[in-house]
C-alpha cells in the first residue's frame, strides 16, 4: 500500500511564521527607503524653491517686486514662509538706496513642507532660530535678515568674502529620525545640499 507524504502541522506553522516574518522586515525596510526619499525629495524642492524665488526677482514682469523666503525653526507651524514685498527704487524716494518694503511684505506658507520640520538652522557660522532672505530686482541683489518685520541688512557686492557665508538649514521628518542639510551661500547666490565631508567644515 502506497503512502502519501505531506506536511505535518508543525512544519506548515513554521512556514507561516517565516514568511510572516520576512513579510514584516519587507514593510519595514520598505517604510524606511520611503521615508530617505522623501526628505531627499523635500531638500530638492526647497533648494528649487529658492533658486524660483531669485528667478522671480530677476524676470518679474509690470512693478518690480522684491521675492524671498523666510525660516523660523521656532515656529509650532508654517515653518518656511514664501514672502513678496514692494520694490522702492532709489529714483521714486530720493533715497540713497534701494530697498524692499517689508511694511507692505505678503507672507504665505510653504505647504508642502507640513510634515517635516526644521531640526537645526545657522547663519554665518552661528545658531539661528529664524532667518529671512530676501531678492530685489532687478539682479536678484540678495538682503538679509531675521525676520519679516525687521530690518533687512544688504550684502556688499556678489562675491563678498566671508569667514562663513552660509546660511544652513537641516530639515527632517516629523519624527526627526531623516535629515538632510541644505545650504544657501550668501556671497554667490547659490542653493545646494551640503555635503558632509566627515569634518567641520560641511560643503556646498
Amino acid at each position: 500500500m502506497r503512502v502519501r507524504s505531506a506536511f505535518t502541522l508543525i512544519e506548515i506553522l513554521i512556514v507561516i511564521a517565516i514568511i510572516g516574518i520576512l513579510a514584516v522586515v519587507a514593510v519595514s525596510s520598505y517604510g524606511a527607503v520611503r521615508q530617505k526619499v522623501k526628505i531627499d525629495l523635500m531638500a530638492d524642492t526647497l533648494i528649487s524653491t529658492i533658486k524660483e524665488q531669485q528667478d522671480a526677482a530677476k524676470t518679474g514682469r509690470g512693478t518690480p517686486v522684491c521675492y524671498g523666503i523666510y525660516f523660523n525653526s521656532a515656529a509650532s507651524a508654517s515653518q518656511i514662509q514664501l514672502i513678496t514685498a514692494p520694490y522702492v527704487a532709489v529714483e521714486s524716494v530720493g533715497e540713497m538706496a534701494d530697498y524692499c518694503d517689508m511694511s507692505k511684505s505678503d507672507l504665505s506658507d510653504f505647504a508642502l513642507f507640513e510634515n517635516f520640520k526644521i531640526l537645526d538652522m545657522t547663519a554665518f557660522g552661528a545658531p539661528r532660530s529664524s532667518y529671512l532672505i530676501m531678492f530685489k530686482p532687478p539682479e536678484a541683489a540678495i538682503v538679509i535678515g531675521s525676520d519679516p518685520g525687521g530690518a533687512l541688512a544688504p550684502l556688499s557686492a556678489p562675491g563678498s568674502i566671508f569667514t562663513d557665508s552660509l546660511i544652513k538649514i537641516t530639515i527632517g521628518s516629523a519624527d526627526g529620525s531623516d535629515q538632510k542639510t541644505i545650504g544657501f551661500d550668501v556671497a554667490t547666490g547659490v542653493a545646494e545640499r551640503i555635503i558632509d565631508t566627515g569634518t567641520n567644515s560641511p560643503q556646498l
